[in-house]
């Protein structure tokens, strides 16, 4: 009886607090103490986003996977949203307890789904956590990466925001004056710690690339020089 009547309230209940928040109202808060959800406990949203590209033969047999993942995280509450998104609402206590399970489900489903979590809210400000866990999938979407927790977020969160045009104009301008030795540093931590849908390798490639191209030029026309003069050329290495 429970499972039927929390298929019909589920979705009922996270989009009521995704448009509006926490409702005080009589029916709603009966409904929050029917999946055992008290308003003062801290919740986490954790946003599941299945690839449009998923072949639809199988993605029942995915959504079963989604769901029994999130049935084993203790007194949950999820939705299926139209068309390609599970949403689940669950205690931040959960999360700490049962932590390598989202990483874990993610990487089993690498290149399927994309998997998100908010920050830590009580229910009353449950749309910080809502918001917070669309931007932790936003900084990873269209990348290879499965899973993000908003806490870990640091440049990505302003980067979300702003247009790939802004973002590639902010690049130019910060690589503006740096010297060649920098923008190598700053692509490797590029590399390493921000998501490639940021397009700022294009913007270190070529101005790497075009320090790169005047510094082999300003060999090149030395060592041209040097030979016009009869003086001899000295390699880097020298013979052991």
């Amino acid at each position: 009886m429970f499972l039927s009547i929390s298929k019909t309230l589920a979705p009922y209940v996270i989009q009521s607090l995704q448009s509006q928040g926490l409702d005080k109202n009589l029916y709603f808060l009966d409904c929050l103490h029917t999946f055992h959800l008290n308003p003062s406990d801290i919740f986490r949203v954790v946003t599941i986003e299945v690839n449009t590209r998923y072949n639809l033969v199988n993605i029942s047999l995915l959504e079963q996977d989604i769901q029994r993942f999130l049935t084993s995280l203790n007194e949950s509450v999820f939705a299926y949203i139209y068309p390609n998104k599970f949403i689940a609402l669950i205690r931040n206590q959960t999360f700490q307890s049962h932590f390598e399970k989202f990483t874990q489900f993610a990487n089993e489903n690498q290149n399927i789904i994309q998997l998100a979590l908010g920050m830590a809210r009580p229910l009353e400000n449950i749309k910080e956590a809502w918001d917070s866990s669309t931007i932790a999938l936003d900084a990873i979407r269209n990348t290879k990466q499965t899973y993000a927790l908003f806490d870990e977020l640091s440049l990505e969160i302003l980067l979300t925001g702003i247009s790939s045009t802004h973002r590639v104009e902010f690049a130019k301008k910060l690589l503006k004056c740096l010297n060649k030795d920098d923008i190598q540093f700053a692509h490797l931590l590029r590399r390493r710690y921000v998501p490639a849908k940021y397009s700022f390798s294009t913007v270190f490639a070529q101005k790497y690339s075009a320090t790169k191209t005047q510094s082999h030029s300003r060999q090149d026309r030395s060592k041209s020089q040097k030979i016009q003069r009869g003086q001899p050329i000295l390699s880097r290495h020298r013979a052991q």
